[in-house]
């Protein structure tokens, strides 16, 4: 279900605000991280 909302955050960067496709991948390492790390500690 968050991995949804990431997708549409990250369109939402290169669509709306015009960011660089580096800036993209940067902000889709991250999250992903995040988002792994977030799973693994929720218990």
């Amino acid at each position: 279900m968050i991995k949804k909302y990431l997708i549409q955050f990250l369109e939402y960067l290169e669509i709306e605000k015009n960011r660089s496709k580096k800036t993209i991948q940067n902000y889709h390492f991250y999250l992903s991280r995040f988002v792994t790390w977030f799973g693994d500690t929720k218990k």
